[in-house]
């Protein structure tokens, strides 16, 4: 992502963790629904911020791809799942974002995304982790432009998680 678009996401993202409220009834059944047993397991460690934020991301890629598969749709939900091998607060992440992967827990949180991979690997559909994949690599080399990146699966996800 570019450096002031992925400030404003971390911004965003930062001001939405502070607000967050719990999922409600409906909505933590649509995640059961969709979701493997084994994906809702990891799902549910997930602290209430990372909850709604899966959710958000969840419906905002449901209405980019209104026909999307439940693996496809189960990507949009664990996209940030390796967060919950560091156990921080949301201002604990804001510090890491700025000082780099100095402590384990930091070091976990800047690896989330290939944490999130191990944590699903035969746990998860491979055309999820497929996905997941996809999505980071185009993250990593700064394709945020959904224009740019081939995969129309993966370019809804990646929108739907520039929030």
């Amino acid at each position: 992502m570019k450096t002031a678009h992925y400030s404003w996401h971390l911004a965003k993202r930062t001001f939405t963790s502070y607000r967050a409220r719990p999922l409600s009834d409906d909505e933590q059944e649509e995640v059961a629904k969709t979701l493997l047993s084994s994906e809702l397991e990891l799902w549910h460690r997930f602290p209430v911020e990372d909850q709604r934020h899966s959710y958000v991301v969840f419906t905002r890629f449901r209405k980019r791809m209104p026909s999307a598969e439940t693996s496809q749709l189960s990507a949009a939900l664990l996209h940030d799942i390796g967060k919950i091998a560091a156990p921080l607060s949301t201002t604990m992440r804001v510090v890491a974002t700025f000082v780099g992967p100095r402590t384990a827990a930091f070091r976990a949180y800047h690896d989330h995304e290939e944490i999130g991979l191990q944590l699903l690997e035969n746990r998860s559909d491979p055309v999820t982790i497929k996905l997941l994949r996809e999505m980071y690599s185009a993250e990593e080399a700064c394709l945020s432009d959904s224009n740019a990146i081939a995969d129309p699966i993966v370019a809804a996800l990646i929108d739907a998680d520039n929030i």
